[in-house]
């Protein structure tokens, strides 16, 4: 049971630290908003939103 726990520990973890990574990037993109064309930023975050949801499924061990 306890490694069941801390499973799920670690999976929620990650998906808030996803969420709080989310939050965080909208606020900078709002500052940043004339120094950085949309599209290229919207590719950027597509990767990198991509790469964090890679790491939580494959985390599944």
């Amino acid at each position: 049971m306890s490694l069941i726990t801390d499973w799920k520990k670690t999976y929620w973890a990650s998906i808030s630290i996803c969420f709080y990574r989310l939050i965080v990037e909208k606020e900078q993109w709002r500052a940043n908003f004339r120094k950085y064309q949309l599209t290229s930023y919207v590719r950027q975050t597509r990767r990198m939103h991509a790469e964090d949801f890679m790491i939580i499924v494959t985390r599944r061990d």
